[in-house]
């Protein structure tokens, strides 16, 4: 049954493309289709077809894929998904000039109504309009009703509307399995789709179901269902089998459909974000890093750019330079500067100026500058008594990592609970959660495993030195130096005394002179630099170095 002419008529309709050729080229055919001029609205960019959306509603879209300034056609219709910009019985039908199987497989996962291949010919728009609005226009009912969240009412609708067999029956019990995952009945969604049959869309009833068996976390069954989609040119199963993957813990193949899924779907930023954190649930800092770049990159011209992602990168990177430094090379921190100015380039003030302090004074505590360090956080912690704006998930981490980095244990303890809490609340749905908390407790871990570290040798350094046993005191506290994921004034000082007594067995000219440099450049800007001490140490030091 095709859609009348009076029906035509009414339909609400915006053409989104960056050519005013093609719009005007559009609407002269939908008039011609039988369509109402003053219901044609136009935009040119993504901008202004958000801004439409938001203003009215629409019951049918014409996007043009490829859209020339951000955002593209991929991006804009996430967007409007995920906004719910569009009601659920919107017709979308998506205008490419490319129909090769890698755009297809773009698209595809937007789940729109239909695609047209430009050019579009009247002929052809004739032909495949009416059905793709009528098909959508029988299962307005249950859709709308869905929306509204009348589940029990949606069921019943969808009932009367599968006798209209094929297509259209099966949407409709399609769309009744849906009302009961909805509203918990998940044993009757899950015997609605074995029972049903469509020689035509097998995969579709094999996905939902599933989706189902991993929400009812009957993971075995999920895995044996997703055995079907063994390479398989589509992403979403590959998404599927990436979240089975990171619920069974098992991050490494969580990673690798993600990579697999990105190669076909290069545009979906939240692989891009779901990637790293599957790398940091295994403390993978430096390809956590890696991906996070990536994603920052991938999001600029999409609406799910944010802040919290750079925040993340920042901090992460933070991490990973902590914990791969030496006394011998210091970490320069060279990229720091990179994440700071991408939130101050795009977002006000406001949103990350406490973030901010807090990621240059853990910057100054990796490099040793303490003094530094403690004047930009009691400048937080002073903004932190006046503000009135709640504190962000992102700030609540960083301010965890320096409350154990300034081993201040009741802080840390007390700032842990707080993320715990929060992140607890909704982990067993959330990728993003599970991945936090099991980041933080494994950094957690890993710096606290190293504090001791430092703590253990530096008192054996000193018990050595106490005993003049200066060879062993050095090395003792180099090793000290090595592990801290922080720089140390008081470590760098009593490395400095013990170098002044001897030098570490085996080690060169060369090599001693870097531990020198790097120790002597750590209490720059403290009191002990003022002290004879002090400047008996550096004479004898440049005396053994001929300096």
């Amino acid at each position: 049954m095709q859609p009348s002419t009076f029906l035509l008529k009414s339909i609400k309709t915006l053409v989104i493309d960056d050519s005013s050729m093609y719009r005007v080229s559009a609407r002269e055919m939908l008039i011609k289709l039988g369509f109402t001029a003053s219901d044609i609205v136009f935009a040119q960019d993504g901008k202004q077809a958000v801004s439409h959306c938001r203003e009215q509603s629409f019951d049918l879209v014409l996007c043009d894929y490829n859209l020339g300034v951000a955002p593209d056609g991929y991006d804009l219709l996430d967007q409007l998904k995920e906004e719910c910009l569009l009601p659920p019985s919107c017709v979308l039908v998506i205008i490419t000039g490319d129909g090769s199987s890698e755009v297809v497989r773009g698209f595809s996962e937007l789940e729109p109504d239909g695609y047209l291949l430009k050019p579009i010919s009247f002929d052809i728009l004739k032909e495949r309009l009416p059905k793709l609005i009528s098909r959508k226009f029988k299962l307005r009912t249950p859709l709308d009703l869905i929306n509204q969240g009348k589940y029990e009412e949606a069921v019943e609708e969808a009932d009367v509307i599968m006798f209209e067999g094929g297509d259209i029956g099966f949407n409709a019990q399609l769309l009744k399995a849906k009302a009961y995952m909805l509203s918990g009945q998940l044993d009757l969604a899950r015997n609605l789709l074995v029972s049903l049959k469509s020689p035509n869309k097998p995969s579709v009833i094999q996905l939902e179901l599933a989706e189902l068996a991993f929400q009812q976390r009957n993971y075995s069954l999920c895995e044996y269902l997703l055995e079907t989609f063994s390479g398989t040119k589509f992403a979403s199963p590959l998404d599927l089998k990436a979240k089975l993957a990171f619920a069974k813990g098992d991050y490494g193949q969580s990673i690798e459909f993600l990579e697999l899924a990105i190669s076909m779907s290069p545009k979906s930023v939240v692989r891009y974000a779901l990637l790293t954190f599957c790398y940091i649930a295994r403390l993978d800092l430096s390809d956590a890093v890696e991906a996070q770049k990536k994603l920052v990159k991938r999001a600029k011209r999409s609406f799910r750019y944010d802040i919290e992602m750079i925040q993340l990168g920042s901090s992460l990177y933070l991490d990973h330079s902590s914990l791969t430094q030496t006394t011998i090379n210091p970490p320069l921190l060279n990229e720091l500067p990179t994440w700071l100015g991408e939130w101050r380039d795009n977002f006000p003030r406001t949103s990350y100026q406490y973030f901010e302090l807090l990621c240059v004074a853990r910057a100054h505590l990796i490099q040793s500058n303490n003094n530094k360090a403690t004047t930009v956080y009691e400048k937080y912690q002073a903004l932190l008594a006046q503000r009135e704006e709640p504190i962000s998930l992102m700030e609540q981490i960083e301010s965890v990592k320096i409350s154990l980095l300034l081993r201040n244990t009741e802080q840390f303890e007390l700032e842990y609970e707080k993320v715990k809490v929060s992140l607890n609340r909704d982990k067993d749905n959330n990728i993003r959660s599970s991945a936090l908390l099991l980041y933080l407790a494994k950094w957690t871990t890993e710096v606290t495993s190293l504090l001791e570290q430092y703590d253990t040798n530096m008192e054996l350094s000193r018990e050595y030195f106490t005993g003049r046993d200066y060879e062993e005191a050095i090395l003792r506290a180099i090793e000290a130096m090595k592990v801290s994921p922080v720089g140390n004034v008081e470590g760098s000082i009593h490395t400095l005394r013990c170098l002044s007594k001897a030098w570490p067995i085996g080690m060169s000219k060369k090599e001693v002179l870097a531990i020198f440099n790097a120790n002597r450049d750590a209490v720059i800007g403290c009191d002990f630099v003022q002290t004879a001490e002090y400047k008996s140490l550096m004479k004898k030091m440049l005396d053994q170095f001929n300096l």
